[in-house]
């Protein structure tokens, strides 16, 4: 009897550090709750998120089901697979654009799924556009 009681308290005592280890992890400082996938640093920071609804982070709107990663030293967004088509820092996107984040936050490069215009200049799917820290066009993946 004192065996099954002992097992039933050290369960009890597991459940509330798994419930007290999920609860740290949602509040961590982006308190950021708006998504079923989840994956997290060792550091406790979230690593990498699929939105389950259209929300904005860090100043930008996403829309549902778009991929995001985000650097584990600032908590910043590092990494974007669109999933439709999204105006991002002025810049119209296609969904599918899969787009890389300088620590800044400013875009440093798209590639795009398809044919595309960005600020009236023809883009090739595929294609990859990069951007100086300005949000400037410095170069495409066509001229390397």
């Amino acid at each position: 009897m004192k065996r099954i009681i002992l097992i039933w308290v050290f369960l009890g005592l597991f459940f509330l550090l798994a419930i007290q280890g999920f609860l740290k992890r949602n509040q961590d400082s982006t308190q950021m709750k708006f998504t079923e996938a989840t994956l997290y640093f060792n550091s406790g920071r979230i690593k990498k998120i699929i939105l389950h609804k259209d929300y904005t982070i860090q100043g930008i709107c996403f829309p549902e089901d778009s991929i995001i990663e985000f650097y584990e030293s600032s908590g910043k967004i590092s990494w974007v697979h669109l999933s439709r088509e999204c105006n991002i820092q002025g810049i119209n996107l296609p969904g599918g654009t899969q787009i890389i984040f300088y620590e800044s936050g400013k875009i440093a490069w798209v590639v795009l799924p398809q044919d595309w215009k960005i600020r009236g200049e023809s883009y090739k799917a595929g294609e990859g556009v990069y951007f100086d820290k300005t949000g400037k066009i410095i170069k495409t993946s066509r001229g390397l």
